[in-house]
Order: C-alpha cells, then sequence, then structure tokens
C-alpha cells in the first residue's frame, strides 16, 4: 500500500521484499540499471532528472504501475525515452496490462514531437460529439466546421466520430481523415487493451490517436515520427502465437506477422463497417499506373515528399484496392532513393 505524509512530499511504497520504502527510492531502483541505456536515448531538450521526475509523478498518480514486472517497465521507459517523449501522463503514458508495463505515446506528445524533428507538416485531432455542429467539404480539407454551440461547456454527448488535418508548415490543409464511432471501435476490437487501460481511461484519446495514425498514412513523415506513430501495432493481438520473434526490435523494422496473415490493425483502421466496395474499372487501373509511374520518375527524398504532399488527396480518393500497392511503391522509392543518397 503506498502512503502520503501529512505534508504530501513524502511518498511511500513496498519493494520487493514488502519493505516500506520513500516512492523515489523505488523508482530510483527500477531506473537506475537502464539510466546507461536511457540517457543516451533522450533528445537534448529532455534531462534525465526531468525523465525521472515525471515517472515519479506517473507512479504517484498510478500506484499499480509498480505492480508491473521491472523489466517490462525498464523497456517502457526506454522506448519512451527513444520517442523524445517524457512518461508524464500527458505527452506519453506507463499502463498497466497485467503484470507487464506498457508504454503509449498520447497525441499531445505525437504533435510535440512532430515540431521538434522539424516535420514538414503539423496535423491536429480532435472527437466530434453528437451536440457539436461539424460539417465538411469533402473537396477541400481545409474547409471543415467544428463548433460547440454559443455555450462552449454545455453537455456535448456521446462521441460520435474523429477527424484529424493535416497541414505543411505554411499552414495549407494537405490531406483531412474522417472515422466514425463504428470504425474507431473496430481499431478498439483488435487491440490486447480494448477493455482495459487506455481504451478505458483515456476513449477520447485513442480516437485521436487512431484517427491520426489512418490519416498520416497519405502524408510525407519521417521514420523517428512514423516510428512514434505506430507503436500502437505493439498492442495488437493479431490472433498468433510465436508470431514476433524473440529478438524483434520495433526501432528497427514493422511488426512481424505469419506471412500470408492479414494485419488486423491495418484492416480495422481502414475499412468502414460495412464495406461495400465496387471492384476495380479500367479508370481505376490506369489511375494506378499512372501513379506508380509518376513516383517511379521521382529522383530524390525530397521530390518524393513533395509529389506525395500534393498528390495526398489524390491518393486519398482511389480505390482501397489500389492502396497497398501505392505504399509499398512509395517505401520501394524511398529506401531506393535514401540507398542512393548514401
Amino acid at each position: 500500500m503506498n502512503a502520503k505524509s501529512k505534508n504530501d512530499e513524502t511518498v511511500t511504497t513496498k519493494d520487493s521484499k514488502g519493505q516500506v520504502v520513500p516512492l523515489n527510492m523505488r523508482v530510483r531502483e527500477i531506473m537506475d540499471p537502464v539510466m546507461p541505456e536511457l540517457i543516451p536515448a533522450l533528445p537534448s531538450n529532455i534531462k534525465p532528472e526531468k525523465f525521472q521526475a515525471a515517472f515519479i509523478t506517473a507512479v504517484v498518480n498510478n500506484p499499480d504501475i509498480l505492480k508491473c514486472k521491472p523489466s517490462s517497465i525498464r523497456t517502457a521507459l526506454m522506448k519512451c525515452a527513444t520517442d523524445g517523449l517524457v512518461p508524464d501522463g500527458r505527452k506519453a503514458a506507463i499502463v498497466p496490462f497485467g503484470v507487464m508495463a506498457t508504454y503509449v505515446p498520447m497525441t499531445g506528445g505525437m504533435i510535440d514531437r512532430a515540431a521538434q524533428l522539424g516535420e514538414a507538416l503539423s496535423f491536429t485531432a480532435e472527437c466530434v460529439h453528437e451536440n457539436d455542429t461539424f460539417s465538411v467539404n469533402m473537396a477541400d480539407p481545409s474547409k471543415t466546421e467544428h463548433t460547440f454551440g454559443t455555450d462552449v461547456f454545455a453537455e456535448r454527448g456521446e462521441i460520435i466520430g474523429a477527424y484529424a488535418i493535416f497541414r505543411t508548415k505554411d499552414g495549407t490543409a494537405i490531406h483531412r481523415e474522417l472515422m466514425s464511432r463504428a470504425e474507431i471501435e473496430k481499431a478498439r476490437e483488435v487491440s490486447k487493451m480494448k477493455n482495459a487501460g487506455p481504451w478505458t481511461k483515456w476513449y477520447s484519446e485513442m480516437c485521436r490517436k487512431t484517427v491520426i495514425r489512418r490519416g498520416i498514412k497519405y502524408v510525407p513523415i519521417s521514420t523517428e515520427l512514423r516510428v512514434i506513430v505506430e507503436r500502437e501495432d505493439e498492442h495488437v493481438d493479431f490472433g498468433m502465437k510465436n508470431a514476433t520473434p524473440d529478438d524483434y526490435n520495433p526501432l528497427q523494422e514493422p511488426p512481424q506477422t505469419v506471412e500470408g496473415t492479414a494485419n488486423e490493425l491495418e484492416e480495422a483502421i481502414d475499412a468502414p463497417d460495412p464495406v461495400v466496395i465496387e471492384p476495380m474499372n479500367d479508370d481505376d487501373r490506369n489511375e494506378l499506373d499512372w501513379v506508380l509511374g509518376e513516383i517511379k520518375e521521382t529522383n530524390t527524398t525530397e521530390e518524393l515528399h513533395g509529389w506525395q504532399s500534393s498528390f495526398g488527396e489524390v491518393m486519398a480518393k482511389m480505390h482501397p484496392d489500389t492502396k497497398g500497392d501505392v505504399r509499398k511503391a512509395l517505401k520501394d522509392r524511398a529506401r531506393k532513393l535514401e540507398k542512393d543518397d548514401e
């Protein structure tokens, strides 16, 4: 059991032997073994003392973290440090999942990190409630109207969906992503934490994260930011055993799945319910050939990113069956251009 002194300055907890110790000592006991690796992983704007203080605050707010295996806490902290975030519950959180600690980057952390990394774009995401006024122009992502009415503190009702808008540095909207509550729930269903952790504590936060994750596929971002956004893959139950090798490093390669097995999180995020998709016609195939040809003609990474920004809306409106080919072509071309630049 945890306890606070009368002046709330000393917080105590029990160590692995059941002895009462100051909480900050327990945190150091957990963090000290990983500090030699953690400190070099932190970006220059985050001091080790700040990172440690944020984790102490997180533990004070949620003592159940210390019930998790110390090794899982250290792994979660290392991922958080590598992503350049602090585990303060606002930019990133350490969430107990059974006896395992899970690292969850938050929307605010993603947005801040994009700015710190000097990304060529910025983005925002919001939930839409049933009593909000919300309208969009499907042909122009910049024309999105979302208001709460004359009384901004009135009851907004249940969440009915979420949206994200992606802009270039000069403020030009290049892509907007919309997801209904049903689509968001499909993504939640394949999460190992669908009935615990962030989905139960921070539902609106997870709605925003889900719509960001879907929309960011159609805009150019760095590898560092993509790793942060796609951390959710680590919490997905693919219904498989031993699908991921023991030495898998999420910072170096995408999540592994058994050959021929669909990525259920991608399907859940990409596919509305119900799905009614007409077969591809000749126009769809011609459009795909044209896009693949345009991608192949790019000569530099900057040119590829510029092309992707300009044609983000075109790609978003393409036939669903073509998007996998487009994403693969973009990744393959990016790898080749990066290799040529070395």
